[in-house]
């Protein structure tokens, strides 16, 4: 292969290799983006997963019995259906639950003020009985309520890694 050819072939490799690896962080970011979005929605929707956790203590035994009743096979994939959902949605309550607590522990435990509000706020807004909006949790602990937001999103990144581990952490590039 002559000089001019080799210098070619090594450029279009390079540019291929630089094209590649910009593919690469952007798919990465975009699913860190989703794990973010994804503990949004957990904390969104906690309260009615709860609820479901709370009915589904109750519905599985009654389900896991059905199921061994021979008339009911018709509908045997049905309840083998609504059995599985509240299973999962069980195992996945009682993760989050878990997760909660390592990250109230966390918060606890700091040595900043904004550490150990983090989790309050949070606290407040997704995980009580009584639903808060913003602008009450904001006038609650003397802060506006964009610094409110700013701290859900802090949270939600630490949250991030408990829930899902390494693939939670963004890692930049030094």
């Amino acid at each position: 292969m002559d000089p001019k050819t080799r210098g070619l072939v090594i450029e279009v490799a390079k540019a291929a290799i630089k094209e590649y690896e910009q593919q690469k962080q952007v798919e990465h970011k975009r699913r860190h983006d989703n794990r973010l979005r994804n503990i949004k929605l957990l904390l969104k929707n906690y309260r009615k997963f709860k609820k479901h956790y709370e009915e589904a203590k109750q519905d599985i035994p009654k389900l896991t019995e059905a199921l061994e009743l021979e008339d009911l096979s018709d509908s045997e994939f049905k309840i083998q259906s609504i059995l599985a959902n509240r299973k999962r949605t069980a195992a996945m309550v009682v993760y989050i639950d878990r997760m909660l607590e390592v990250y109230k522990d966390d918060c606890e435990r700091a040595s900043s003020s904004a550490e150990k509000r983090r989790y309050q706020i949070i606290h407040e807004l997704y995980l009580t009985d009584e639903k808060k909006s913003a602008e009450e949790v904001a006038k609650g602990h003397f802060l506006n309520k964009r610094t409110v937001y700013k701290e859900v999103d802090k949270a939600c990144k630490d949250l991030s890694a408990l829930m899902f581990g390494v693939d939670g952490v963004q890692f930049e590039r030094v």
